[in-house]
């Protein structure tokens, strides 16, 4: 895969999965905060400010120490949140109260409404926000903050930069609420997608690309108990549309899927093949012939009452079991062949077959 492509491939998953997004988020702030300290140190090492450089350069090993323990460990997402939330803060805690260089360090403080709402959502994000808010009120607007401060701040300095703080929290937390909308409805709409893309929508069974994605799975993951796989055909469905309408037919179709699914429970899957045929993958071949008898009585029996009258229908079924390993397509050609015998020996009966080792060979 070329790099553009794994590029867009690693977006698309960092889209699907929350978790997954703030894990990749937090380690590249950390490596970017990390850069950024390194070169800062440097600045502040050729500008003569020891104790700021001091002061960055430790945040950028903490930073890369987090980089380092998210990759190695990632469950501890929480844990490095945490820690990163406590290393910012101290960092801009230091920069609030040493205002060092020239009062301009505390200007860093400003990205973390942005940054932190973005890292954490809008709960956590909030905390962290808030929490450096009441550094920035304690230590400009009482007494007692002012006298611990190591740089004289303007008063009207200290009277507005907690006002202009909190006008970047209201725009992040107002962006990072679209984000949010944006991506729940992104994802509901590709599960929404994911889901039509495999199921019909008539029955709210399996169609037959959901199917055969099932069947392929189950063919390369077969345990010891093998498979079953029928097919099975309503007989003389046309003549139900032609008698009774295309509504009453739509009507016998979910019901006789309903029915299907019943009967087969947590045996296996089951899927609207097409039109008036629907297949069942069993997950165990043994069975496979007396559930098949049982799928044929319970539709024989059943009438599915339309709005003008009450329908019976009954169905042909091929059947086929595999104890042993089988290719997807051995599988339904076989059972395809096997419906078409119970159709030709007279329809409203099961033809059933067992592959052999030698069958499948």
């Amino acid at each position: 895969m070329k790099y553009p492509d794994r590029f867009f491939h690693a977006l698309q998953a960092l889209t699907a999965d929350e978790t997954l997004r703030y894990r990749s988020q937090l380690l590249w702030v950390n490596r970017v905060l990390a850069g950024v300290a390194l070169f800062m140190s440097v600045v502040n090492f050729c500008t003569a400010r020891r104790l700021l450089m001091v002061s960055t350069l430790a945040f950028a090993a903490l930073c890369l120490l987090n980089v380092l323990f998210l990759r190695r460990r990632a469950e501890s997402l929480r844990l490095v949140s945490l820690l990163f939330f406590c290393e910012a803060l101290t960092l801009f805690a230091f920069f609030l109260v040493s205002g060092i260089p020239d009062g301009f360090s505390i200007i860093w403080c400003c990205l973390i409404p942005s940054c932190g709402l973005l890292l954490f959502g809008r709960r956590r994000g909030t905390v962290f926000c808030a929490a450096m808010l009441l550094l920035l009120v304690f230590f400009f607007w009482t007494p007692l903050g002012r006298g611990l401060l190591l740089y004289d701040y303007g008063a009207t300095f200290r009277l507005r930069f907690p006002m202009l703080y909190l006008a970047f929290y209201a725009v992040a937390f107002f962006l990072e609420t679209i984000r949010a909308t944006t991506q729940s409805q992104l994802v509901e709409a590709r599960e929404k997608y994911r889901y039509l893309s495999a199921h019909d929508t008539l029955t709210d069974l399996y169609n037959r690309y959901g199917f055969n994605e099932r069947l392929d799975r189950a063919v390369a993951d077969r345990e010891g108990d093998g498979l079953g796989l029928m097919i099975l055909d309503l007989d003389h469905f046309k003549q139900i549309n032609d008698r009774y309408g295309h509504l009453s037919g739509d009507a016998v179709l979910r019901e006789t899927a309903a029915l299907l699914r019943r009967t087969v429970g947590d045996r296996g899957d089951v899927c609207r093949w097409g039109g008036e045929e629907f297949a069942v993958l069993l997950y165990g071949s043994a069975g496979t012939q007396t559930l098949a008898a049982q799928l044929r009585a319970a539709v024989g029996a059943a009438r599915i009452r339309t709005a003008e009258t009450e329908i019976a229908v009954t169905v042909s079924i091929g059947a086929v079991a595999a104890p042993g390993p089988v290719g997807a397509a051995e599988l339904v050609t076989r059972a395809d062949r096997a419906l078409y015998r119970a159709k030709a020996e007279g329809r409203d009966r099961v033809v059933f077959e067992t592959l052999t080792a030698s069958a499948h060979a």
